[in-house]
C-alpha cells in the first residue's frame, strides 16, 4: 500500500458532473426544514417571474438587482428581510456547487447588503 500526495497544479475550484453538482445541492438542502424550502421556492419563483417580465436573468443577481425586484414587491422589513435571505440561499447553493466565480462574486454583494429597517423605506408597506 502506498501513500500517494495528490498534487494540483492549480488552487482553483474544479467542475463538478452535473449528477455530483445535483447531489451536493440535494444534501444541502436537505439540511433545511420543509417550510424552509417551501418559502425559499415561493420567493424563487417570484424573482424569477419578475425577472422575465424585466428581461433581467435569474443568474444576474446582485446587489442592486435584489434591491430592485424588492422595490417592486413592497411587504413588511421582515417579510423582506425573509427574501433576500432566501435569494441569498439559492445564490449561494449555486455558486458553491459550481465553483462560477461571477456567481461567487455575486453571492458576496448579497452578503454585504442591508435592508432599511425604517417605516419610510421604499421596500416597506
Amino acid at each position: 500500500m502506498t501513500n500517494e500526495l495528490a498534487t494540483f497544479t492549480s488552487t482553483a475550484i474544479q467542475p463538478m458532473t452535473s449528477a455530483r453538482r445535483a447531489a451536493n445541492l440535494e444534501a444541502l438542502l436537505s439540511s433545511l426544514s420543509n417550510n424552509t424550502r417551501a418559502q425559499i421556492a415561493s420567493t424563487w419563483r417570484m424573482y424569477s417571474t419578475w425577472c422575465a417580465s424585466q428581461t433581467f436573468g435569474v443568474w444576474g443577481l446582485d446587489a442592486v438587482q435584489a434591491l430592485a425586484f424588492l422595490t417592486a414587491h413592497p411587504a413588511r422589513p421582515s417579510t423582506q428581510r425573509a427574501r433576500l435571505s432566501h435569494l441569498r440561499t439559492v445564490m449561494g447553493l449555486h455558486a458553491d456547487t459550481s465553483g462560477d466565480e461571477h456567481l461567487q462574486f455575486r453571492v458576496g454583494l448579497l452578503q454585504r447588503l442591508k435592508l432599511p429597517g425604517d417605516a419610510d423605506s421604499l421596500m416597506s408597506a
